[in-house]
């Protein structure tokens, strides 16, 4: 009994002393001008509009399966960063860029003003 308990003292010191090394890691990261710098922005939440002549139906989450056996599901998403996310789709090609542009003289914020700035 006595020995059980010594070995599984020595092994739980060995775990504990192989587990309290501190290791760094580093990640390669590379500068990408755009838009920003970023702000938390929410917007409200609502489900994707499911209009034909939707201009924003290219920007939406493609839902790849859903619940099975469930009616009158809707899809959408909660927006954190909608800046991000429209950037991001004008360099997908979701969003053209006169409506980008459109978008960021409407924006008229401070993050419009620093993204010149930043960009140029």
């Amino acid at each position: 009994m006595k020995l059980r308990i010594v070995t599984l003292n020595i092994l739980c010191a060995i775990f504990l002393l192989s587990c309290s090394q501190v290791g760094i890691v580093e990640l390669p990261l590379t500068t990408q001008y755009g838009y920003g710098p970023f702000t938390s922005a929410v917007a409200g939440i609502s489900p994707f509009d499911e209009d034909e002549n939707n201009p924003w139906e290219k920007t939406y989450l493609k839902v790849s399966k859903g619940p099975v056996g469930l009616t009158d599901v809707k899809y959408g998403d909660i927006e954190t960063n909608i800046y991000q996310t429209f950037y991001q789709n004008y360099l997908l090609g979701n969003i053209t860029k006169e409506r980008y542009e459109f978008l960021q003289k409407s924006w008229n914020s401070a993050s419009a003003h620093m993204a010149a700035d930043y960009i140029g």
